[in-house]
């Protein structure tokens, strides 16, 4: 390996613990299996990769303004309507947005399914 793979890998490994450490301090753990298969019972092309994509863009995008909340701190129909403002808000493309969404509706149902 060439020195600038290492540093390269040394980065994508250094961003990912740092990733991990701002979900795990929000509460907010990676998606699990069972999640991608609850997701795909609501969109049918949802996978373990989108999941990961959304709660990477809700810790990154969400975090910078203010707390990121649990998935159950509201309603579907709140985080469906309060998500595109706050997308405007924090520059969020229509494809991350989609992303967020996902993430946050899937965990919010798997948690309440857990309850239960």
């Amino acid at each position: 390996m060439t020195i600038s793979t290492l540093t390269k890998y040394g980065a994508c490994f250094l961003f990912s613990g740092l990733l991990s450490c701002v979900a795990c301090r929000s509460g907010l753990q990676r998606p699990s299996l069972q999640e991608v298969l609850l997701a795909q019972k609501r969109w049918h092309e949802c996978d373990l990769n989108s999941l990961k994509a959304g709660l990477t863009l809700y810790t990154t995008h969400c975090g910078q303004c203010h707390e990121l909340y649990k998935p159950l701190a509201y309603s579907e129909d709140s985080w469906l309507d309060c998500l595109p403002e706050m997308a405007k808000r924090a520059r969020i493309t229509p494809e991350e947005q989609l992303l967020i969404r996902r993430f946050l509706l899937t965990r919010r149902t798997y948690t309440l399914e857990k309850k239960k």
